[in-house]
């Protein structure tokens, strides 16, 4: 199936990536070459809480440390799924990839942003909004875990690359 968003995506993170000195993982729907699993304590099938579709890290006095996850939705973006992607993710502790080993995600550290693409969405759509009030609720009273930032990137996929490069700016 293709995901022509999470293509594009990953490509911009990618360059984003190797211009401001972060490492980017991606899974295999943004061109990456494995799932990016996201647990809770240890590494195994019963604490695996999510995979998500990238990550950003950086390199601090030589180890890995995860910045940001980026969850991107192309369709069907309901409330239950947006609410549960963020969730999943503040609850995870561990980041574990081939490349990387394991990652403990401290509490209150991962920027957390979700792209959604309304190109589909009808001219008048209340979606935009809902989405907007998610947002804004969660950023305001429901920051927990891992999670020290939030923010719904709403893009019509031509518009990508200029609201990508506004909303990553990590520390």
């Amino acid at each position: 199936m293709a995901h022509p968003l999470h293509e594009k995506v990953g490509d911009l993170l990618k360059d984003f990536a190797k211009e401001n000195g972060f490492i980017v993982r991606l899974d295999k729907a943004c061109g990456g070459e494995q799932y990016i699993p996201l647990f809770l304590d240890s590494k195994s099938n019963a604490t695996c809480l999510c995979n998500v579709d990238a990550v950003l890290l950086k390199e601090v006095n030589g180890n890995k440390e995860v910045v940001a996850v980026i969850e991107i939705e192309e369709s069907g973006f309901i409330p239950t799924k947006i609410c549960g992607k963020f969730l999943t993710t503040a609850l995870s502790n561990q980041y574990d990839h081939r490349n990387d080993g394991n990652i403990i995600l401290k509490p209150n550290s991962v920027k957390f942003i979700q792209i959604v693409d309304t190109s589909s969405l009808e001219p008048n759509s209340v979606k935009p909004e809902q989405l907007r009030n998610i947002e804004e609720l969660i950023k305001n009273d429901y920051l927990c875990g891992c999670v020290r930032s939030y923010d719904i990137i709403l893009v019509d996929y031509n518009n990508l690359k200029n609201k990508l490069d506004t909303i990553l700016k990590v520390p």
